[in-house]
């Protein structure tokens, strides 16, 4: 397997687990490097920036032809083929004939990218993505790591197709969400389990084992929530919601359930009322003043927090002491989720951008990713390597959240180290300053 520098006039050949570089005139070895290919080479080429990917049996690694291995790794398998491209991504076709773009443009802060299909229904869970495409009949889960496309085909336990619209991967199987109202739990491509419901979620979120939606049974809109625990798996209450925008079960068993004018209200587990807050009355965005507005909320379980975005931008709430906090700014946001014991949110924009922001100083602590196209909802965080998964307009990004990565990023930006201000500004979770550039 070979490439072609032809401006520096160099030969790059991968055989066994070196990379060799031989002068086109002379033909001399003009550098020789070890990689950790062990498997020989499915393809190599190179990227824009004169370093060498090289894609073997379960990786994608960067090169520099005359050091060896940068470090930048990406793990994949089940590779047919592979082509790395002049825009430094590499494409992989899957022995199923599926086709994966693979960005090799990682940065401090935004490590792996994966292209999904703006009318995938994508869900990110237990180190999975759960996608469906109704219209072609497509559902399909993706593990992050390897990042290995499987088919999956739904059939009950009568032989009918189940034609679903979510998929709500867990570490056994998934949850999937059906056209007829129906939630049913799969274990591989077999199902154990099924929930009616009355009537089609509207919206919905599963969150401690209990499945919250909004559903309009007989045209009135009722907020439901479901126990997804096998002993005691089925509804738990229904309540009224004429107005409701958005639910999310809650941590001590019962449910949050925002309306469309800003109205926070709380159910226990035995579905009675505990507490009620207007967001919008107490907020100190004063744009906020139309409650038509509201559409998304997320919960945070060491702080308690709730997090309620707007078109209007994003508000804190402690539903405990009744205390709310608007953070700066005006983003639309699509879909939001805490992090590190609560001490940031990601906020996904309207506009397909990730941003974070510093829970404890009230204040944005950086821009990750910004795309054109409309914002999506879905992530999921893995504490184990303090990484969360982001679903934007196109792609899933994955966004180490490490403040040494983001010191890193901020160094090959301005080239120095961080003043105070800088660093509380741009550095997640603040802390004392690191000398690092």
């Amino acid at each position: 397997m070979h490439t072609f520098d032809i401006d520096r006039g160099e030969l790059i050949v991968g055989r066994d687990s070196e990379l060799v570089t031989l002068d086109l005139e002379s033909g001399e070895v003009v550098a020789r490097v070890q990689t950790s290919a062990t498997t020989g080479y499915v393809a190599i080429g190179l990227l824009d920036d004169g370093l060498v990917a090289a894609v073997s049996e379960g990786r994608i690694e960067v090169i520099d032809r005359h050091s060896g291995p940068t470090g930048v790794t990406f793990s994949v398998s089940d590779i047919a083929a592979a082509r790395v491209r002049p825009d430094s991504s590499v494409l992989i076709v899957r022995s199923n004939q599926r086709i994966e773009v693979v960005s090799l443009r990682g940065t401090a802060l935004v490590q792996r990218v994966i292209d999904v299909e703006p009318q995938q229904n994508i869900a990110l869970h237990a180190g999975q993505i759960g996608s469906t495409q109704q219209a072609e009949g497509l559902n399909e889960l993706v593990d992050l790591e390897s990042g290995v496309w499987t088919s999956v085909d739904l059939v009950d336990p009568d032989g009918v197709a189940y034609d679903a619209l979510d998929l709500w991967p867990i570490s056994d199987g998934f949850w999937a969400r059906g056209v007829d109202g129906t939630l049913t739990r799969w274990e591989a491509d077999r199902m154990v389990e099924r929930i009616p419901q009355a009537g089609s979620a509207l919206v919905w979120q599963i969150a401690h084992d209990a499945y919250a939606i909004l559903s309009a049974p007989r045209g009135r809109r009722v907020a439901q929530l479901f126990s997804l625990k096998s002993e005691s798996s089925g509804l738990r209450f229904s309540v009224p919601a004429e107005d409701a925008v958005a639910v999310l079960p809650s941590e001590d068993g019962g449910i949050h359930v925002l309306d469309l004018n800003g109205t926070l209200r709380t159910y226990d587990r035995d579905g009675l009322e505990i507490s009620t807050l207007s967001i919008r009355s107490n907020s100190t965005n004063s744009s906020a003043a139309d409650g038509r507005n509201f559409s998304v909320i997320a919960g945070d379980t060491t702080t308690r927090l709730l997090a309620i975005g707007s078109s209007d931008g994003i508000t804190l709430v402690d539903p405990t002491a009744g205390e709310i906090d608007a953070l700066p700014g005006s983003t639309r946001v699509t879909n939001l989720h805490f992090v590190d014991d609560g001490s940031l949110l990601v906020s996904t924009g309207h506009d397909g951008s990730v941003r974070i922001w510093d829970v404890e100083r009230r204040a944005p602590a950086g821009l990750v990713w910004t795309e054109a196209g409309l914002g999506g909802r879905g992530s999921w965080y893995d504490d184990a390597s303090d990484m969360i998964w982001v679903r934007t307009a196109a792609h899933v990004v994955q966004i180490p959240l490490d403040p040494a990565r983001w010191v890193e990023r901020a160094c090959a930006v301005v080239g120095r180290d961080l003043i105070t201000t800088e660093w509380d500004e741009f550095v997640p979770g603040g802390g004392a300053v690191v000398s690092a550039c």
